[in-house]
């Protein structure tokens, strides 16, 4: 934000003949001083005229680059008497201050990437010229000294052929870096990344590198890094609430800057990421690279990144559980280099996924040995890759299957023809990879090696489960188990029944004691939540199981849908499922169709409750004291006197399962006292579930059709 008054260029004109020379002599030492080759080819573009009155000023900013061929920014101060409106410019952590002449000229020129200000002038005018900077695109690069090449070859040599643990200490054996990353000093935007336009001492130590490439036959690329790190802070300070939002104070009376700190004073570095974008190739042109991740032992750096100004800090303060800490994120830039031999595998190392398609393409262009070598060079570091790259399973409507690794990874594993290789590059993944667009690979992987080698890796995938959410698990059997189970039967394979019949045994297994354990923890209202995710992943193992012709588990599902031990909106919601997709699974629903109708004829039998009847079912696990109180028809409310641990599995209880009770704890006494009373969402429940009851019931009798077997017969 300013407050200034300005005059545009086109109103500027300069009548004394001088201003031209004084410019270009200005021009030849800004070159120098800001590490350019090529004296006389740095160009001023007057940009503006600024005046500064009482009051007015510029807060902190970066300059826009106007023009791709723009690096920096002049400012020159016109003679002029005035109090306050200092000019200050800094860069990573370092600060210049001018505060201009009464009857000279001053000059400020800098990087587009400096961030500068203009304090509030408090008497006279500030009056400056601004100029844009501009260095035509054919500048020359300075060249190092053969003894800085020399030096720089041994040790980058030196650095690819020395192993490097890991700094967080992970227990893998120390291995050799895939790849220098060398981080720049200033920061650039993807307009001005470039060989020929790189600043200050960038450009030497860029020209450097570029040399030493070509001695050691190394692939070298630039890349515009965005980093982000997470910090400890020694203690809370003054620029952020105590919620972490920010807020700044002003400047002190006396017009100098304030001296607080923006960020408070670091302590240990807790994580850091680095992700590499925009990748420019040797001839300017842009490389087809992606990188999401780089190494501790890839790195190297003359200004580390905790002493570059970031351009985002967000500060926590304590929370109870863990000291204050802080995030700041930074753009800088990178030079990446690798030796060229190793270039496939440095890339499969970064990105498996582009890796498995350059295999699957040499495979389809009948490069087989090609496509052999290149696997053998993907091996050592495919599993860890690949469980990296694994994509989630949500549901049908997300999944990209462009971003899957797994079916690239079953086409080259079909067609490259060697079980034992196949064998490596499948058994990272987990059961929840496959997907709907897998199952025709998997088809051709039965048609390849069998069911029993298939079977295997079915065991494995599910030996490798990592952990997903039940709502990824429900999802996944909801899109994915009926289809994969018709690209197995489709293969003519009577052998692979066998396979598929432990397959969906596993999965229904896995389904049960999912569901048998969410109900000690679900809310007492649980049959009003929506049951479509697990009721569509009941109904597809069905739809599965009798594809597959397994007909004993097609017969224990549903069983257990007519269950008391479950809910049965879950039957219900099941019978919507198969209704909504006239599911040929219909006709053999026609018990658990009854079964609803008779389960909703008891409930509206039984009378409405009682205005005085604050009785409720306890939940599965409940505390005997509570679950007295809960029973008890009569009683409101429960003065208990509890100490702190039993007071605090009390308040969690009620909340986890939604009871209609308050819980508060009136802090007098020792213990104190925790005191329960339920209200009367007790009662607007229960209408609620009536209505809800009557709405079902209508529905089957309107669906009986759809579900009576002599009709679908």
């Amino acid at each position: 934000m300013r407050d200034t008054w300005e005059i545009s260029a086109a109103a500027l004109r300069f009548e004394t003949s001088q201003w031209p020379g004084l410019l270009e002599k200005a021009l030849q030492r800004i070159s120098r001083d800001l590490g350019l080759a090529s004296s006389g080819s740095l160009r001023a573009e007057l940009h503006n005229l600024l005046v500064y009155g009482p009051g007015q000023f510029f807060a902190t900013h970066q300059d826009s680059e106007k023009h791709d061929n723009m690096i920096g920014t002049l400012v020159i101060t016109l003679p002029s008497e005035f109090t306050g409106g200092e000019f200050i410019v800094s860069h990573q952590g370092e600060e210049i201050e001018s505060r201009g002449s009464e009857n000279r000229l001053g000059f400020m020129a800098f990087y587009a990437d400096c961030a500068h200000e203009v304090r509030p002038v408090k008497q006279g005018y500030r009056v400056v010229l601004t100029y844009n900077l501009l260095m035509p695109t054919h500048i020359k690069t300075p060249e190092p000294s053969s003894e800085t090449v020399t030096a720089l070859t041994r040790a980058i040599t030196a650095f690819w052929q020395t192993p490097a643990t890991n700094r967080w200490g992970s227990g893998r054996p120390a291995q050799t870096p895939d790849r220098l990353v060398y981080l720049l000093d200033h920061e650039y935007t993807q307009a001005s990344l470039s060989w020929k336009r790189l600043k200050g001492a960038d450009a030497t130590r860029v020209g450097a590198l570029r040399k030493i490439a070509d001695t050691l036959d190394a692939e070298i690329f630039l890349a515009l890094a965005d980093i982000q790190e997470t910090w400890t802070t020694e203690d809370d300070y003054p620029g952020y609430s105590d919620w972490g939002y920010h807020y700044y104070e002003d400047h002190d009376e006396t017009g100098g800057r304030n001296t607080s700190d923006s960020d408070p004073a670091l302590g240990e570095l807790i994580d850091d990421q680095i992700e590499l974008r925009h990748w420019i190739t040797p001839d300017g042109s842009l490389a087809d690279i992606q990188d999401a991740h780089v190494d501790d032992a890839e790195l190297c750096y003359t200004l580390a990144t905790k002493d570059c100004t970031p351009f985002e800090s967000e500060y926590e303060g304590y929370t109870g559980n863990a000291g204050s800490t802080i995030d700041r994120w930074y753009h800088r830039a990178a030079v990446i280099m690798w030796p060229r031999t190793r270039g496939f595998a440095v890339r499969a190392h970064k990105a498996p996924g582009w890796a498995i398609e350059q295999i699957a393409t040499a495979l389809r262009e009948n490069q087989n040995d090609q496509a052999r070598q290149w696997v053998a060079a993907l091996l050592p570091y495919w599993p860890e890759a690949a469980r990296r790259q694994t994509t989630p399973f949500h549901n049908d409507s997300t999944f990209d299957a462009k971003n899957s690794l797994l079916d690239p990874t079953m086409q080259v594993a079909a067609n490259i023809n060697n079980p034992s290789t196949a064998e490596q590059l499948l058994d990272p993944f987990m059961l929840t990879d496959l997907h709907p667009t897998s199952a025709p690979w998997f088809a051709r992987l039965l048609e390849h090696y069998g069911p029993d080698w298939c079977q295997e890796r079915l065991r494995r995938w599910r030996q490798n489960a990592r952990y997903p959410s039940l709502q990824e698990k429900q999802s996944w059997l909801a899109n994915t188990i009926f289809p994969l189970t018709q690209a197995m039967t489709r293969t003519g394979f009577d052998s692979a029944r066998p396979m598929l019949a432990s397959l969906l045994q596993d999965c229904w297994a896995s389904f049960r004691t999912d569901f048998d354990h969410i109900q000690g923890y679900e809310p007492i209202w649980r049959e009003q939540d929506d049951m479509a995710e697990p009721a569509a992943a009941v109904l597809a193992l069905l739809e599965a199981s009798s594809l597959a012709r397994q007909l004993q588990l097609e017969q224990e599902i549903i069983e257990a849908l007519q269950s008391s031990a479950w809910p049965f909106s879950l039957a219900l919601g099941v019978l919507h499922a198969a209704a909504s997709r006239k599911s040929e699974s219909r006709k053999r629903l026609s018990g658990v169709h009854k079964h609803c109708m008779n389960v909703l004829a008891a409930r509206l039998q039984q009378p409405a409750r009682k205005p005085d009847d604050w009785s409720m079912d306890p939940p599965r696990g409940c505390d005997p004291t509570l679950a007295v109180f809960l029973r008890n028809p009569t009683q409101r409310r429960l003065e208990w006197p509890l100490a702190k641990p039993g007071r605090q599995i009390i308040h969690q209880f009620i909340d986890a399962h939604e009871l209609p009770v308050t819980h508060e704890t009136r802090r007098t006494g020792r213990p104190f006292t925790l005191v329960l009373e339920k209200t009367s969402k007790l009662f607007k429940h229960e209408a609620n579930e009536r209505s809800r009851w009557k709405t079902e019931v209508s529905w089957l009798h309107q669906a009986e059709n759809n579900f009576s077997q002599d009709q679908m017969g």
